[in-house]
């Protein structure tokens, strides 16, 4: 099968969505702990939700059992305004709200430390986790439905005069994932860590499309050769993750991590539709047997960081990871050229303050700056790539010794994008969107 079929002939209708990822990680979700929420910034972690962040850390925690569980709601707000005049021209709307949501993403840690040594498990949605609706159908749909309905006038010898629709865009995508690792203490300032990591993919659309009226030559009512349309498809697929790192600890109030990911090709196979109701010819713009697919590997990274003890009270910490776009196997485009290609390379960088009130409570403040890879050429309704800027704060509480409850938010502002839009269509598409992000986690600690 040919990747093509399901990343170009279904564009405008497989909408894949993803609220998670206000980082700059294009399919990855950065977010895998209420920690993280309140400082953004995790890469030098000597805590349990080290085993994502910074494997290798983990060989400097306390002896014992520590489990984590977090949870959060992340709430996508995007604003979509086309002004091409094939949208104008027969009254639909400029402006589109996608409302995108995840209402459940968890994570679920579980590390033992003993000695010198440690192992641990992470269980998570590495990528995407999101439901996405468009109560209007996008743009690029109600494009598709006057192209194809103004090639049905012509057939008849006719001009598409007007043509009333409402459509309903529904959607949901997450990637799983498990990993397994540990790692190694050699002296008391250098330790090693990785492991390995299966990720799941699970993708579904579903597009309600309804005509209410198509005219021609003004008065001629052409509804009757139009079917509406129903189209629910689901699609899967598979990949693994390797992860390594070190971790350097030169005194007491100072520690710096490093960890690199690599990621297998990630191969998203359509199932046979569990509905395929409409015209046939429109149908066949966008075929989707059984079998084809289209690549959304996770692309590999780098990523660092460094955290200080300034004061008795306040730590500092930055952070910085940089993700290799253009050597990710995202296929080929219609012309057999690498669709990598057309991306740049994306990166984070955040810092983080943390301060010590009493023993038992800690509130802290993050920031973070992100820039996806994301280019006019590749930018689209589930992948707007839009430069952002984050901010975060949060808490943590020691109730009860070894029991520990985090509380979080952030808010991520994202720059507004107007670009042209792509010939034989003009006017321009600009993007706006927000991110709202709450989330809490429980750590429990056996000695």
């Amino acid at each position: 099968m040919k990747t093509r079929i399901v990343s170009y002939g279904l564009s405008f209708v497989m909408i894949l969505c993803n609220a998670a990822a206000f980082a700059a990680g294009i399919y990855e979700n950065a977010n895998q702990s209420a920690e993280f929420i309140r400082t953004l910034t995790r890469y030098a972690s000597t805590e349990t939700d080290s085993a994502f962040y910074n494997p290798a850390g983990s060989a400097f925690m306390s002896e014992g059992l520590h489990l984590y569980f977090s949870d959060q709601m992340i709430f996508n707000f995007q604003i979509i305004t086309d002004s091409s005049p094939v949208l104008s021209g027969y009254s639909y709307p400029d402006e589109y709200n996608g409302d995108v949501t995840a209402w459940f993403f968890p994570d679920l840690y579980a590390l033992y430390k003993a000695g010198g040594w440690s192992a641990f498990l992470h269980l998570g949605i590495i990528g995407r986790g999101a439901i996405a609706e468009y109560r209007s159908a996008t743009p690029a749909i109600h494009k598709a439905v006057i192209g194809y309905a103004s090639a049905v006038a012509a057939g008849l010898s006719g001009t598409l005069s007007s043509i009333s629709t409402e459509g309903d865009l529904e959607a949901y995508s997450y990637s799983t994932g498990a990993t397994a690792g540990g790692a190694y203490r050699l002296n008391n300032m250098f330790a090693i860590g990785g492991g390995i990591r299966y990720i799941h993919a699970e993708q579904n659309t579903h597009l309600k499309y309804r005509f209410n009226s198509v005219m021609m030559n003004g008065t001629a009512d052409i509804t009757a050769y139009f079917s509406n349309i129903d189209v629910d498809v689901s699609a899967r697929g598979d990949s693994a993750g390797f992860i390594g790192g070190f971790d350097i600890r030169p005194s007491g109030g100072m520690n710096a991590g490093f960890r690199y990911e690599y990621y297998t090709t990630m191969k998203v196979t359509n199932a046979k539709p569990e509905k395929y109701e409409g015209d046939a010819a429109f149908l066949a713009m966008f075929p989707l047997d059984k079998g084809d697919y289209v690549k959304t590997t996770l692309p590999m990274n780098a990523a660092g960081g460094i955290s200080y003890m300034v004061l008795p009270q306040l730590k500092a910490e930055i952070g910085f990871i940089y993700y290799f776009n253009r050597l990710t196997d995202w296929g080929k485009d219609s012309s057999g050229k690498d669709i990598a290609d057309k991306y740049k390379n994306g990166y984070d960088a955040s810092a983080s303050l943390e301060y010590i009130f009493v023993r038992r409570l800690r509130a802290s403040i993050g920031y973070s700056h992100s820039v996806s890879g994301v280019t006019p050429e590749t930018r689209s309704y589930d992948r707007t790539g839009l430069d952002s800027d984050a901010f975060a704060m949060g808490g943590r509480w020691t109730f009860h010794e070894g029991l520990d409850l985090t509380v979080s938010a952030l808010v991520a502002f994202f720059r507004d994008t107007a670009e042209p839009n792509i010939a034989p269509d003009s006017g321009s598409t600009e993007y706006k969107e927000i991110v709202c992000n709450f989330a809490a986690g429980i750590s429990y600690s056996i000695r």
